[in-house]
């Protein structure tokens, strides 16, 4: 977050005071004269003079905070993210996220993201796969106000299921969900952390579209496009926050 000494004259801004240690909030309404617009514009990367603004204390000082923008977010998130190698065997690059969800900010990020995107879009309900799918479905589904709906590998869930396996390497495996948790005609986004070669996303969309639901579209928090996921998605629509490269830190 990009932050400088309050020492403009601001008045009517929409802000919120945050003193360290005691967090104690107010709210007010805000815009900026000519001099302090444009030493905002200089030191917080051009940000417009209506900008919701964050005031907090940090050693007896006021500092002004302003809203990062979408590349400026995803810089952040593709930063938290970490390549191990040689996992889970030799030769495989695995980008753990891990260490996204460790950061506040980042995880944050991708949750103000996805949700800006898809609030015009009148989700039903967020279907996120197991297993780190959950973890950014189930927050997105709150920021959008819908519903929910796991679906999980086999023998996870205690109801009655509907299932839908996929190729694997060598052999098979199957996804599942609650037979009642999709309901026909619903508008439906599927989650995951990660599309690499598309065989769960895949059964995913089409268990969700043998419930008869629509699905609007895939979300991922990572892509990685040299392995061409998308191609097994009949060309389901797919939206990502990074690719693989994108400044994610290999350890």
């Amino acid at each position: 977050m990009f932050s400088l000494p309050l020492h403009l004259d601001v008045h009517d801004a929409f802000v919120h005071f945050h003193r360290i240690g005691r967090e104690r909030i107010f709210h007010s309404t805000a815009s900026f004269d000519s001099e302090a617009e444009a030493t905002s514009r200089k030191e917080v990367g051009g940000a417009p003079s209506d900008l919701t603004c964050t005031l907090f204390i940090s050693e007896g000082e006021l500092f002004l905070a302003g809203r990062m923008d979408e590349e400026e977010k995803k810089q952040v998130i593709a930063r938290s993210i970490r390549g191990i190698p040689d996992f889970p065997k030799r030769g495989i690059l695995f980008w753990d996220i891990t260490t996204l969800m460790l950061d506040v900010d980042a995880f944050r990020h991708c949750i103000d993201l996805f949700a800006q995107r898809y609030r015009p879009h009148g989700i039903h309900a967020v279907a996120g796969l197991e297993a780190r799918g959950l973890m950014f479905g189930a927050p997105l589904a709150i920021a959008l106000g819908c519903g929910f709906v796991p679906i999980r590998k086999p023998n996870k869930l205690p109801g009655e299921t509907v299932g839908q396996a996929y190729d694997l390497e060598y052999g098979t495996d199957r996804v599942e969900m609650h037979v009642d948790a999709i309901q026909p005609g619903q508008n439906v986004l599927l989650v995951d952390d990660l599309i690499a070669t598309g065989g769960t996303m895949a059964a995913g969309v089409r268990l969700i579209e043998r419930v008869g639901a629509k699905v609007c579209e895939c979300a991922c928090v990572m892509e990685l496009p040299d392995l061409h996921g998308r191609d097994k998605l009949a060309g389901k629509s797919v939206f990502v926050l990074i690719t693989s490269g994108e400044e994610a830190k290999q350890v």
